[in-house]
């Protein structure tokens, strides 16, 4: 007798548990290595055979889960600007977030920066919306900064997400390395930063001579 058609929704269902089981493989295991189809399926107690019904390979599950990771952080930094009433208050409780969530769950977070080299991530709209998404939440911060007169007019709140994000994301990155050994603890070094972003952003601008001229990708040659 043929299998009954199954709807949107319960393929949804499943991948969503299969998902769920593959972030346990991994944060238990903390080795992107041992999330395989085989090692859901055997935390699932289900067959190899229908896991793959629902993923194709590994690294179509590992591009959907990183995807889930870019959306957990997402949403780590919506809850945290919910009681947030002025700009700066948006940057420091977004910064805690950050840096919070990323500590708390290592393996996860650095999946979010994993590249896996494969046609399902680099063709992967998901991936890519959640990727957007998840610094949109920065961005808006930066202009809600911008509207209330804490950030200067001659700041774009989109390159200022990005420097949020490079900088909270070494700082976690470092941490997680066992790298943050030179004679200052993770507080200090976190309150420094977020001063330094909000100083520098509400200065007025200042454009270098060095980047009128020419390009940072420019000068560091053709093989970089």
């Amino acid at each position: 007798m043929a299998r009954p058609a199954q709807t949107t929704e319960s393929i949804a269902a499943k991948r969503t548990e299969i998902l769920f089981a593959a972030q346990q493989v991994l944060e238990t295991s903390r080795s992107i290595d041992a999330v395989t189809l085989r090692a859901v399926a055997k935390v699932l107690g289900w067959s190899y055979a229908t896991t793959y019904r629902y993923f194709a390979s590994k690294e179509e599950l590992l591009t959907a889960l990183r995807t889930n990771t870019f959306r957990w952080m997402q949403s780590e930094l919506e809850a945290a600007l919910t009681n947030a009433k002025s700009g700066a208050q948006h940057l420091e409780q977004l910064t805690k977030a950050y840096i919070t969530a990323g500590l708390q769950r290592p393996d996860l977070y650095q999946l979010m920066f994993f590249d896996i080299h494969t046609v399902e991530q680099a063709s992967n709209t998901e991936l890519d919306t959640a990727k957007r998404n998840c610094l949109d939440v920065c961005t808006r911060a930066m202009s809600r900064a911008q509207e209330q007169g804490e950030l200067s007019d001659d700041v774009d709140p989109l390159t200022a997400a990005h420097v949020f994000w490079v900088s909270s994301h070494g700082i976690v990155s470092l941490h997680i390395a066992g790298q943050l050994v030179m004679g200052r603890e993770l507080d200090e070094i976190t309150h420094t930063m977020l001063n330094l972003i909000l100083s520098g952003l509400s200065a007025p601008k200042i454009t270098s001579k060095y980047f009128q001229e020419t390009t940072f990708l420019d000068s560091l040659g053709p093989n970089s």
